[in-house]
């Protein structure tokens, strides 16, 4: 349990920024919507767990590396317009380089844990209705 707190006393700017834009969504789903009272809070709730959980599965993506060849496919393929693509040897080195140098995500589980309590939460309201 220390441990949890640990790393969300390191992630709290991060879960801060997440609640945010779900609160700036679900509210705009109620501008344009107009849902019922009732049914909002659960709304707000929901919206912001799927927005952790989504940026929690975004990093898991990122860390486990599935799209590197595809980004550096890309940067190969704007270079070979500018003609600027050295033989396969030194693409071979660059690619390995930039593999490691892409930026791991520690707090994907943290980010998790607080989108399924939200989930949990927005059932709350609407089994108490």
């Amino acid at each position: 349990m220390v441990r949890v707190y640990k790393r969300l006393r390191e992630c709290w700017k991060k879960a801060i920024v997440l609640f945010s834009i779900g609160l700036v969504i679900s509210l705009f789903i109620r501008q344009n919507l107009n849902p019922a009272n009732t049914i909002f809070f659960s709304d707000i709730l929901f919206v912001i767990a799927m927005v952790f959980i989504i940026s929690a599965l975004w990093e898991l993506v990122s860390n486990l590396g599935l799209f590197n060849g595809m980004v550096f496919g890309a940067r190969c393929f704007y270079r070979i317009f500018r003609k600027r693509i050295g033989p396969s040897a030194e693409v071979k080195e660059e690619y390995i380089n930039f593999v490691n140098a892409r930026r791991k995500y520690g707090d994907i589980s943290i980010l998790l844990l607080i989108g399924i309590g939200f989930l949990g939460m927005s059932v709350l309201p609407v089994l108490l209705v």
